[in-house]
């Protein structure tokens, strides 16, 4: 068995950073990216929405990247502290 260095490990880049807009479902995390693409008729606009866990390691993630407060439903005004 070999034993790797831990500098050589490569880190998980948090997913809520940089995103156009995360809020809270009843179990997941949802995260929207908006982004420009290339195509033969010129540039297009793809939206992609992401879901992830509501567990412990995404909620320490998505406090780093956003803060305590997050919106709770896709077209919610209603807000929750983390």
């Amino acid at each position: 068995m070999k034993l790797k260095k831990k500098s050589s490990q490569t880190v998980r880049q948090n997913p809520f950073a940089g995103a156009d807009d995360v809020y809270l479902t009843k179990n997941k995390i949802a995260v929207t990216k908006t982004t420009n693409t290339k195509s033969k008729r010129g540039f297009s606009k793809v939206t992609k929405t992401k879901y992830y866990a509501q567990n412990e390691s995404n909620v320490r993630a998505l406090k780093a990247a956003k803060g305590d407060t997050v919106r709770v439903g896709r077209k919610s005004i209603n807000y929750k502290n983390l």
